[in-house]
């Protein structure tokens, strides 16, 4: 049974996909890194230097939606990352290309000043710079994340903003 996630229109669509707990289900590493269940970047940065916590990551439902559409649909993953070598053998195992992946150490070779900003203001000024390209000048960009604090800046904004966690279990339901 076919679930429609999203209702199809002329205009172009960009989907952002978040990839932690969005495509990736990474709570084992995730859980590492809580210093008074707060996550502690220090420890986060080391954590990615592990690879049995980096390669304990799961596919969630997001991830065959990707594989699935990537054909058919404009699909970019978006994520506060800084990449690492383990990050991108992580990806590659699940099949990201990192060509499609815009993170925190892109952001910084491009000269971005805001990569060091929260998630939220992060994600939103990348969006910003992507809409300011002539090839997307147009698009309707879509974020799919899991952090409320991103989806409530984001949204605050103007940017259309679905919670990841909400069409995972959708997904796992009907399937």
């Amino acid at each position: 049974m076919a679930v429609l996630l999203f209702r199809e229109s002329e205009q172009m669509k960009i989907y952002l996909l978040d990839i932690d707990q969005t495509i990736l289900n990474t709570e084992l590493l995730y859980n590492a890194c809580l210093v008074d269940n707060n996550l502690c970047l220090n420890k986060y940065r080391q954590a990615q230097q592990n690879e049995g916590l980096m390669m304990s990551a799961k596919p969630l439902p997001l991830l065959a939606w990707y594989h699935k559409n990537k054909h058919k649909h404009n699909i970019m993953f978006l994520t506060a990352r800084e990449l690492g070598e383990l990050d991108k053998k992580q990806l590659a195992l699940f099949g990201i290309p990192l060509n499609r992946v815009f993170s925190r150490d892109r952001a910084k070779q491009s000269g971005y000043e805001f990569h060091n900003a929260n998630d939220g203001i992060y994600k939103l000024e990348y969006i910003k710079r992507l809409k300011g390209l002539y090839a997307f000048g147009s698009a309707e960009f879509i974020m799919i994340d899991d952090s409320r604090h991103v989806k409530k800046e984001l949204r605050k904004n103007g940017v259309a903003c679905y919670c990841a966690i909400k069409l995972n279990n959708k997904m796992v339901r009907y399937a």
